[in-house]
């Protein structure tokens, strides 16, 4: 048995960790589960300085840690808003960190990504200047741009980045909004609508489950799971949703107090 689960965004103010943290305790006690799937978006290393909100989600590491050391797989994949996960060689034994998995289930292949890759507002280049930025929103931007332009070594490519500069601040504070603040969830929001948001569905062909959205959704005519959030904001409360997958069967549910 496969769960999955996305966009937990600890260390952001609106993060529902202490569900999440119940969540893991209750995972601990499924006897058949093989696979943990995290897919993405787990720590928010872009509202949040890296060292503080590691520290912060120490508890949540350690019961990942002992989810592995217990014999469950823990799959780690890296989100937008943590995409330097990529390069961590900290815990080598217990997590593999990648930007896609892919597992098989009773003859079904499940593809497992965050979902960035779907979102054209995403650019990935600025992805791990992002996640090095602090606390300090106002901030963001003008660090973001200094890091990435520092990998430039081309005096002449310089000149070109530097033209380029206003706009690319500008699509960075675009792509910092959160999903329902942007273009792009109105689109993928109208879709998700005409989808069964909690249910069950039997895997026919192969799947791609993922998240980023932060909307849960069957969609069975894609033959894609969204596995929702863990936050809360001004247009939604927190959903807590996660995927089960036995076999050929996928459930999206909704954990309350551990269920």
């Amino acid at each position: 048995m496969i769960i999955a689960v996305s966009d937990t965004h600890l260390g952001y103010s609106k993060c529902d960790k202490d569900a999440f943290s119940r969540f893991l305790d209750w995972v601990a006690l499924q006897e058949d589960v093989t696979d943990l799937v995290l897919a993405g978006d787990i720590i928010d290393f872009w509202r949040r300085g890296m060292v503080s909100v590691t520290i912060e989600s120490s508890d949540i590491t350690a019961k990942l840690i002992n989810l592995s050391k217990g014999g469950m797989r823990v799959h780690y994949i890296a989100g937008n808003h943590d995409y330097v996960v990529r390069h961590l060689e900290i815990f080598p034994n217990q997590f593999k960190f990648s930007t896609k998995v892919e597992l098989v289930e009773d003859g079904v292949k499940y593809t497992f990504i965050h979902g960035w890759e779907l979102d054209p507002d995403q650019n990935p280049a600025f992805f791990d200047a992002l996640c090095w930025s602090d606390d300090n929103w106002g901030r963001r931007a003008d660090r973001v741009w200094d890091v990435y332009s520092k990998w430039i070594d081309n005096p002449q490519k310089r000149i070109i980045e530097w033209l380029r500069q206003w706009w690319a601040k500008r699509d960075i504070e675009k792509m910092s909004k959160p999903p329902h603040e942007r273009d792009f969830i109105k689109v993928y929001g109208a879709f998700a609508e005409q989808t069964t948001p909690l249910d069950t569905m039997v895997a026919s062909d192969d799947m791609l489950i993922y998240g980023h959205t932060h909307i849960p959704c069957i969609i069975e005519s894609e033959n894609q799971v969204n596995c929702g959030s863990w936050i809360r904001n001004e247009d939604h409360h927190a959903y807590n949703t996660y995927v089960v997958i036995d076999g050929n069967e996928i459930q999206l549910r909704r954990f309350t107090n551990g269920v």
